[in-house]
């Protein structure tokens, strides 16, 4: 398992983090996703999140672990964008 929680570089970090991820296959990545911080940085979140889901992970969010499937990932950021913070949860595809 692997927990980020970086404080708004989450998307800077997840691009360093694609070979580890590609490579290692945590099953399980826990993050915070402080929306309101990505997009005043100009962050692009669907595309942030898409790279992960690319790699063989399903997005839920927490605690009610409803998947997020790719399709649905636009309209998961437009939403998210009005709240400040939202906690996910990556798991590998099985």
């Amino acid at each position: 398992m692997v927990k980020i929680d970086v404080e708004g570089f989450e998307p800077e970090l997840l691009r360093g983090a694609v070979q580890f991820l590609y490579e290692k296959r945590p099953p399980v990545i826990l993050m915070e996703i402080q929306a309101h911080t990505w997009t005043e940085r100009g962050c692009d979140m669907r595309k942030t999140l898409e790279a992960v889901m690319s790699l063989g992970y399903i997005l839920e969010t927490v605690p009610n672990q409803d998947e997020i499937p790719l399709r649905d990932v636009e309209n998961f950021c437009r939403r998210m964008s009005q709240r400040s913070t939202v906690d996910v949860t990556f798991r590998l595809r099985k």
